[in-house]
């Protein structure tokens, strides 16, 4: 049987490992430079 934390975890989106809240800033950094290279990637991909 899981206890709590596994649940949470699992159902989470975004799991913090350390004590230091502004790593949430940061994987919102990385998730809209990731979005970008996507949109970059697609960009490239339909203009030729």
């Amino acid at each position: 049987m899981s206890n709590g934390s596994d649940i949470a975890i699992e159902s989470s989106d975004v799991t913090l490992l350390a004590h230091n809240l502004h790593l949430v800033n940061q994987a919102i950094d990385v998730s809209k430079a990731t979005l970008r290279n996507i949109y970059q990637n697609f960009g490239w991909a339909f203009s030729l």
